[in-house]
């Protein structure tokens, strides 16, 4: 049995899985998760678990009904989207460049309550636009 080689991780929220993805070089799936040699990280794994089930919040998942719900709040959304950019930020800095990125978590999709278009178009991260606007 030959092991598929990761070439690419992938940051990306759907439910029901956690949000880091991996690919061989034929941009298949081999798996989700931590991958092998991060397993022993806690503080990540705990990180990647909160903001899986913090998505998976957002949702009714029933016998009868699949439907998006939303936030209840926008101190709630913030703290999703700092839960967010935290991962994120985490797995850039322990992949160190070894693997091919691909961050679709597409918190830009998310802040649209919380700022206006002119505040997403300007510089600096979704988190940074997020905090700034919740100061001012």
């Amino acid at each position: 049995m030959t092991e598929n080689k990761i070439s690419c991780l992938r940051l990306l929220l759907e439910f029901g899985q956690e949000p880091l993805w991996w690919y061989d070089s034929d941009s298949d799936v081999i798996d989700v998760g931590l991958i092998p040699e991060w397993e022993e990280d806690i503080e990540l794994n705990d990180i990647m678990y909160q903001l899986s089930d913090a998505y998976d919040a957002l949702f009714i998942n029933t016998k009868h009904e699949f439907a998006y719900v939303g936030f209840k709040t926008d101190e709630q959304k913030l703290s999703f989207l700092k839960l967010a950019d935290l991962f994120a930020t985490k797995v850039y800095e322990k992949n160190a460049g070894k693997y091919k990125i691909v961050n679709d978590l597409k918190l830009s999709d998310w802040h649209s309550s919380i700022c206006d278009n002119r505040q997403a178009n300007s510089k600096g991260s979704i988190l940074q636009i997020l905090l700034y606007h919740k100061t001012n």
